[in-house]
């Protein structure tokens, strides 16, 4: 399975440089700390949902929508035996 905290962090990056954010910026936007933010990105640190939150404002961006990209991103809650069929296929790491 893959570790959440590295999927999150790999996203939020992605999302934010998509957006033309430096991590200083995107920080100050967000009103995190930088370095929380770095931690945030290399998987360091499990944000609350406030954090998450926050850092849907400064991507302007749903919380659903988030959550959805750590899913395409390849991240599942559910065991295999647990996915529908259709999901079956889709390797776990």
């Amino acid at each position: 399975m893959m570790n959440l905290p590295i999927v999150f962090g790999d996203v939020v990056r992605t999302l934010r440089k998509e957006n033309g954010h430096t991590q200083e910026r995107f920080a100050n936007v967000c009103g995190i700390n930088r370095t929380y933010m770095t931690d945030i990105e290399v998987g360091r640190r499990r944000p609350t949902i406030e954090v998450c939150r926050r850092i849907c404002v400064g991507l302007n961006i749903e919380l659903s929508t988030l959550f959805v990209a750590i899913e395409a991103a390849g991240y599942s809650v559910l065991l295999p035996q647990q996915r529908p069929e259709s999901d079956l296929s889709t390797p776990d790491s």
